[in-house]
């Protein structure tokens, strides 16, 4: 019989297999992890168009349509409901998601600082200080465009809950590395 440290309760003499959690609690940690596959999977895709030769035009179906379209799903549906779904978190995974909502705070009020200075260095270093000098677009041209407000604030959000998933299981593998030593 396996016993869960130095736990002397009466379930403490449960095996393993037969101590189940509720199916939300472990639908939560296997949907976090698809999240994160999907992810992922969504930026090697965007990088590749992006940094390559290939027309998107020219991927398999399954790979041009159907990839784009999991990652928005899983994206806008599935794990923003897990950000927010309390009911869904056990009690570790509950720690873990205030953990992580307290890193991303910080994350939030640090970046757009720290980005903007970046920028505005860029800037100056680029047109080498002269104000009349062209700036090239990409560097505030996104944030600064008035027809470009839904697709910036879609994409932060987007890059919030990217950040999300990221912390909640880089936080996850950091715990499981500190129990096993």
């Amino acid at each position: 019989m396996a016993t869960f440290g130095n736990d002397k309760s009466v379930d403490a003499e449960e095996t393993v297999s037969s101590r189940k959690e509720p199916l939300r609690f472990r639908l939560y940690y296997r949907l976090m992890d698809l999240s994160l596959v999907v992810y992922l999977l969504g930026l090697i895709l965007a990088f590749t168009v992006q940094f390559s030769e290939l027309e998107p035009s020219t991927f398999p179906t399954i790979i041009g349509v159907g990839i784009p379209v999991i990652v928005q799903l899983v994206t806008t549906i599935v794990l923003p409901v897990l950000i927010v779904a309390a009911k869904m978190r056990d009690e570790y995974a509950d720690l873990l998601w205030k953990r992580t909502v307290a890193q991303l705070t910080v994350l939030t009020v640090l970046l757009p600082p720290i980005t903007m200075g970046l920028l505005w260095f860029l800037f100056l270093v680029v047109s080498g200080g002269d104000p009349e000098a062209n700036r090239p677009d990409w560097l505030l041209d996104q944030i600064l465009a008035e027809e470009e407000w839904f697709d910036t604030v879609y994409g932060l959000w987007r890059y919030y809950t990217l950040g999300f998933v990221i912390l909640f299981q880089f936080n996850r593998f950091r715990d499981s590395r500190a129990s096993s030593e």
